[in-house]
């Protein structure tokens, strides 16, 4: 697996975000995946992660997808989040994420959370391009560690 970039102050990737979820992202062939524990702190109720938090670890992974395949970053247009069973807090997970089509503009792509049990939460996201300026604006501000996947 290839490791991703990440940025400081990302609330899912920043390991200086004080309040983040400090994930690594890596490319495993045609997915991008993460695997984590989520601390009680992101919990909502019952010792089950807060909807919000499961929206945003998805989000997260599927644009890492299409920047990859797009080779610049891309924003959110479209969420939709199905949440088929809890996702706990302090229980080893993964998201994985991946393309599903894409036209000129836009990047179309599917995610899921895992526990080693089956799949508690799945999304699907539609992704606009950045201009390429914008792009090299952010690709420029990450931290690439050895090995990992660049921006050209």
């Amino acid at each position: 697996m290839q490791p991703l970039p990440y940025s400081d102050s990302c609330f899912v990737c920043g390991h200086d975000n004080p309040l983040g979820l400090k994930l690594r992202f890596f490319r495993d062939e045609d997915e991008v995946v993460s695997r984590f524990d989520l601390p009680s702190d992101y919990s909502g109720f019952l010792d089950r992660t807060h909807g919000g938090i499961v929206s945003s670890l998805l989000d997260e992974a599927m644009g890492w997808a299409t920047a990859i395949r797009w080779n610049c970053f891309t924003y959110t247009v479209e969420l939709k989040v199905r949440f088929r069973q809890p996702v706990p807090v302090e229980a080893p997970l993964q998201v994985r994420a991946r393309i599903s089509r894409h036209s000129r503009r836009l990047s179309f792509a599917e995610a899921r959370i895992l526990m080693a049990d089956g799949i508690l939460a799945t999304a699907e996201g539609k992704f606009m391009r950045l201009d390429r300026d914008e792009s090299d604006t952010v690709a420029g501000q990450l931290i690439y560690n050895p090995g990992a996947w660049r921006f050209e």
